[in-house]
């Protein structure tokens, strides 16, 4: 199989920001293939869905005439939303051991795509990275670099043909180990005893009732990089834009770009690589109110070698 700079990029019903995602793709000097992939229709969908789509449809197949990078796949079923990426995804793989995921509401710079294809190799070893930055360092050179998390915001991602085939036994299993969650979340050695408990009991609970639903692929592909040893790598810059406040037809509406955070970063080591205690603690979600009879159970019963 041939290495190729491959970009797949998921829309529906968006076509203005679709175009605007193409256009912005397709500069990036080092792009070898565009894959567009369309979701079936969905049985609830109105005629205002269906003609958004086909213009959505209509847009992508001029590029795909237009630009011998550009690829176009148009799915005639809508399985849900998780069994749909993971189609695209599997389809993608067939033509590199590395693909970069993005979707129809965010820009990434030729600076971001350059970061998401040479932080993950077609490695046997499954690795995975994510673009968008939420957190920004006042005491780091963004100008290159990453970190490592377990806690990304998954907005414009890279992964390998080995994480990917993590993904897909998560999502046919459907199954949440606590002793699995707790020993990656004990591996975070910046944090003490208290706030990985709260870490623990938040993101276990997350897992086993989001793995249910087809809505929540971030949700099978985090449990997949708990799973496979792997963490993600994040840039200390600013390399994607969020624009999905633009269009409401999205499935989560939203009126203003998302709020990033600034903060003096507190590192340590996390595999390899400089992890923030700040990132982990927002980025993880920690919720305050948790009782210190929640830590006194994790100690208990949980003994991380």
């Amino acid at each position: 199989m041939s290495e190729l700079n491959l970009v797949l990029l998921y829309a529906y019903q968006r076509p203005e920001l679709t175009e605007k995602v193409i256009k912005s793709t397709l500069m990036w000097s080092k792009l070898d293939k565009l894959l567009i992939t369309v979701d079936g229709l969905r049985q609830s969908a109105t005629e205002s869905e269906k003609t958004w789509r086909e213009t959505t449809i209509s847009i992508c197949t001029r590029y795909s005439q237009l630009d011998p990078r550009v690829a176009l796949v148009v799915w005639p079923d809508n399985p849900g939303l998780t069994n749909h990426i993971l189609r695209s995804l599997k389809r993608a793989f067939t033509m590199s051991n590395v693909v970069i995921a993005i979707e129809d509401d965010t820009l990434v710079s030729s600076q971001g795509f350059d970061f998401l294809a040479n932080a993950v190799s077609a490695s046997s070893a499954p690795q995975i990275a994510a673009g968008y930055n939420k957190f920004f360092h006042t005491n780091v050179d963004s100008s290159s670099g990453f970190r490592n998390t377990l806690f990304p915001t998954q907005w414009s991602t890279s992964l390998n043909a080995s994480m990917f085939r993590i993904v897909e036994e998560v999502w046919q299993e459907r199954r949440v180990e606590w002793k699995l969650v707790a020993k990656r979340i004990f591996e975070l050695n910046g944090l003490g005893v208290e706030k990985k408990a709260r870490l623990f009991m938040y993101w276990y609970r997350y897992f086993k009732n989001s793995l249910k639903s087809h809505r929540h692929t971030d949700i099978v592909v985090q449990y997949a990089v708990f799973k496979s040893g792997a963490e993600y790598k994040v840039p200390w810059g600013d390399y994607v834009e969020d624009i999905a406040f633009q269009d409401w037809r999205g499935m989560n509406i939203r009126h203003n770009p998302l709020i990033r955070n600034e903060h003096v970063g507190e590192f340590y080591e996390f595999n390899g690589a400089l992890a923030c205690k700040i990132c982990d603690v927002l980025g993880g979600r920690i919720e305050p109110s948790f009782s210190r009879y929640i830590r006194k159970w994790l100690l208990r019963r949980i003994k991380i070698s």
